[in-house]
């Protein structure tokens, strides 16, 4: 899918894609993607599952993202660990 943002990927994510779009959300390099709804605890970054993004706090999900972000440099890294850390706190 290519859109004037360009190339996109629509989910279902691969758990690959999964590691990297996380390790995006993560990076302080980008502005991740957020819930448009506004929190009382203020966490709003959206979260990749192998069925999309999903917010934490709510129904919120999205199910596209960009291309880019699938092959995120840092995914792989630490982000898995990270992501279980950021849930528990």
């Amino acid at each position: 899918m290519t859109t004037a943002h360009g190339a996109m990927i629509l989910a279902p994510f691969t758990a690959e894609q999964v590691v990297h779009l996380n390790g995006y959300q993560l990076s302080s390099e980008m502005h991740p993607f957020t819930c448009p709804t506004e929190h009382p605890d203020g966490h709003r970054v959206l979260v990749a599952t192998l069925h999309g993004w999903v917010c934490p706090d709510c129904a919120y999900d999205q199910s596209w993202a960009h291309i880019f972000m699938a092959d995120w440099p840092h995914g792989p890294s630490n982000c898995v660990s990270a992501l279980r850390e950021a849930r528990r706190g």
